[in-house]
């Protein structure tokens, strides 16, 4: 009896047919009478990805290893001191790759890549002050920058469609691995900015969208440590009349929602596995109304906290945060049901979590319907 061949065909391959791999032709191509090709070399799913022969370029890689980080120490063994000494934090002049610069392209490309990102994913997940990108980072005048190039590249890559083209095509893109890999020198040149925080959410977001796993479930905790190091949380900050100064507050509490939301939903299909932060506390302030944000109106009379009951002024995202909050609590009673066992109370706080819920589904349904908003995210994570 002849073995089938430990490949798939070159026409089934092709294709992307499911081969029997028979000997000396498949069943494929001996019913289409076409050859039956098997010198094809296995590759991997992620050398598939990357196109034969193409060299990438990483300057700032090898500058690293002529040099040291100019991070300084200080900033994590002793914070009081770092302040004190008024030391700051050093910028990111790691050289651009070209290979970077190759795929965000020139200031017209990146605008587009930006109007696309803000089109798409800002809808539903704000994160990303729109006024301060367009008119900070995407300015004719504005250095160019590592970090700032990373988040465009990332930008770009979350509106990547596998099957844009006609043909299925495997996440790990070589827009992925040239993403990945300017972070990795970032991160090694030890430059800690809230643009390169940005990017590795984005990069989890694609991952977690992919299904690109163990990565993605990794780089949900490098995003969250890499908040914490930026010292982002959800208190309560000083006020400012300075809209500006105002978005930029809320830009970094949004980034910190964000990290919490992607940890408590990796969490949601393992629930054993711990989450990489303490519950919510009763003073973690919810993000504003989105649009006031967008348009930089300083609405410091619509704050409330995680525990505040719904209110219709609250943005969509706020309420996602909400849904949130009672996934955090959920997580925790399912935690803790080993150690419960039948005890009355956690029955009870079960039982009290379910109302709550269905509560809130209702409300949301019935705004939604009245204020004409999405709330999708919010219904959907309660549901689940």
């Amino acid at each position: 009896m002849v073995q089938p061949d430990a490949r798939v065909c070159g026409a089934c391959k092709d294709r992307k047919r499911k081969c029997d791999r028979g000997r000396p032709t498949c069943s494929y191509c001996r019913g289409k009478n076409v050859k039956c090709d098997y010198s094809k070399p296995i590759t991997s799913r992620s050398s598939a990805s990357w196109p034969k022969g193409q060299v990438v370029e990483y300057p700032g890689i090898t500058k690293r290893r002529t040099g040291v980080s100019k991070f300084p120490p200080v900033y994590f063994l002793d914070s009081k001191l770092f302040r004190q000494s008024q030391a700051v934090l050093p910028t990111a002049d790691v050289p651009i790759p070209s290979s970077v610069s190759a795929l965000i392209g020139d200031l017209a490309a990146r605008r587009a890549v930006a109007n696309e990102y803000f089109s798409m994913i800002h809808i539903w997940l704000p994160f990303i002050s729109k006024k301060r990108f367009l008119l900070s980072l995407l300015n004719q005048f504005a250095v160019p920058r590592a970090d700032v190039s990373l988040l465009i590249l990332c930008m770009k890559l979350i509106t990547w469609s596998p099957s844009e083209h006609g043909v299925l095509e495997e996440p790990e893109t070589p827009s992925y691995l040239t993403a990945k890999r300017l972070f990795a020198e970032l991160e090694a040149a030890g430059i800690l900015t809230l643009q390169v925080a940005q990017a590795c959410i984005l990069l989890t977001v694609y991952e977690m969208g992919h299904a690109i796993f163990p990565a993605a479930y990794i780089s949900v905790g490098t995003s969250f440590r890499y908040v914490m190091a930026l010292g982002l949380n959800g208190k309560k900050t000083p006020h400012t009349t300075d809209p500006t100064m105002w978005m930029m507050q809320e830009e970094r509490r949004r980034v910190w929602w964000t990290a919490i939301i992607l940890d408590r939903l990796t969490a949601l299909g393992c629930p054993e596995r711990q989450i990489s932060t303490s519950q919510l506390s009763s003073d973690d302030l919810l993000p504003v109304d989105d649009i006031a944000w967008d348009q930089g109106i300083i609405t410091y009379n619509d704050e409330f906290t995680v525990f505040s009951p719904a209110d219709i002024s609250m943005g969509m995202f706020a309420r996602y945060a909400q849904a949130i909050n009672l996934l955090d609590q959920v997580l925790k009673h399912v935690s803790e049901a080993k150690t419960a066992g039948n005890s009355t109370s956690h029955s009870e706080r079960g039982v009290q979590l379910d109302r709550t819920i269905r509560s809130l589904v209702k409300l949301t349904n019935s705004e939604s319907h009245f204020r004409s908003t999405d709330a999708c995210l919010q219904i959907s994570t309660c549901y689940r």
